[in-house]
């Protein structure tokens, strides 16, 4: 059976392909925190240090025909006041483990994911012309770390996902967050001005498949179909919760005191990427769709 490595234990999103592909693939995570998910204790190897990761590993790396480095430091703000750290998580550690496989193991496939923060704001949809232009130093951080997978059997994915499925809502920090301001009564602030086009959990999990089993190389880019202002996301949240919408308050961008700049837009075309994995027609979901 194909191994997968999957760097990244406490990452919502490694935990989440780590439980969708373990039936078609032998999966094996690594990181500093035990997996979010319970069942997958026993497929878990601890590693403390991101740096040192890809030598303390090396056997299981070496074993690996496929790597998947879902490591990241992904808070925008975060990133804009802890820089050193940025820099060495979202681009020193992409190059060095590139560095590392491809010295001690070059047969093995490895992914990185990269963000749709690399762009600047733009009315119409990014497609792969498009240049990267990030705004905030996590978008700069991720760009400056994306050359390194520019060669055969390596693949850089910009995204922009969210938590689709209703039984993860527990292990994704993000939506506890938003929970427990609702329960409090709230009120929770989100912008009219400010749009995004997210991609569920599932659909990003089907195109992963997709680009492992046919060993895409280069970059893909992967969004939703539907472009929504955070404040719409937002309010069908609360009611897919089973909160009142009244409780998420209309704000712009400039009145939320942000402390990096984002981009006010950013809509990713997918449909290169489509064709590219041969994704079925009803790929992507909408995010608030039954599972």
């Amino acid at each position: 059976m194909t191994r997968i490595v999957l760097l990244g234990s406490s990452s919502l999103l490694a935990n989440f392909l780590a439980s969708e592909l373990r039936t078609d693939f032998e999966i094996q995570l690594v990181g500093r925190s035990a997996p979010l998910v319970k069942d997958l204790e026993h497929n878990w190897i601890k590693c403390t240090n991101v740096v040192e990761l890809p030598r303390k590993v090396k056997t299981l790396i070496v074993n690996a025909d496929i790597v998947i480095n879902c490591i990241a430091m992904t808070s925008v703000d975060r990133c804009e006041f802890n820089r050193d750290a940025a820099y060495a998580i979202n681009t020193r550690f992409p190059k060095l483990l590139v560095d590392f496989v491809s010295q001690t193991s070059p047969s093995t496939y490895l992914m990185c994911f990269s963000t749709d923060q690399v762009y600047a704001s733009r009315d119409k949809a990014i497609d792969a012309s498009v240049p990267a232009d990030p705004c905030n130093w996590y978008g700069k951080t991720k760009l400056m770390g994306e050359p390194a997978l520019e060669q055969d059997n390596a693949l850089t994915v910009r995204l922009n996902y969210v938590n689709d499925c209703p039984s993860w809502h527990a292990a994704d920090r993000r939506i506890s967050v938003f929970k427990n301001l609702l329960s409090a009564g709230g009120p929770f602030y989100a912008a009219c001005d400010w749009f995004f086009a997210p991609i569920g959990l599932r659909d990003v999990s089907l195109a992963v498949k997709a680009a492992v089993v046919r060993k895409i190389s280069g970059r893909i880019l992967l969004g939703g179909e539907q472009l929504l202002s955070k404040f719409d996301y937002y309010s069908s949240l609360s009611g897919s919760l089973g909160f009142n919408g009244s409780l998420v308050k209309t704000a712009v961008l400039s009145d939320l005191n942000l402390k990096a700049e984002r981009p006010k837009s950013v809509f990713l075309d997918f449909s290169e990427t489509k064709g590219l994995l041969g994704l079925p027609a009803e790929w992507p979901k909408e995010i608030f769709e039954d599972n």
